[in-house]
């Protein structure tokens, strides 16, 4: 029973993530990454720690081919 309700649990919080809300964070960021990296944000601001990391990390993915596409340097 433990199993399936720890289970039932970490399925809603994946279903949730994207009912956090909307955040208005001026930064200097690349557009390209913006709406991963405000997702992090909002993830990280619901303590939910490990789909911010994700999300950080697929914006800083979308910079890096940005760069890779267009052979700007970092």
């Amino acid at each position: 029973m433990r199993k399936f309700l720890l289970a039932l649990l970490l399925c809603s919080a994946a279903q949730a993530q994207e009912h956090f809300g909307t955040i208005v964070f001026p930064n200097s960021g690349k557009s390209e990454a913006q709406p991963a990296f405000l997702r992090g944000v909002l993830l990280l601001h619901n303590f939910a720690y490990p789909q911010a990391e994700g999300a950080f990390v697929e914006a800083q993915r979308s910079i890096r081919n940005l760069h890779s596409l267009t052979g700007a340097k970092r």
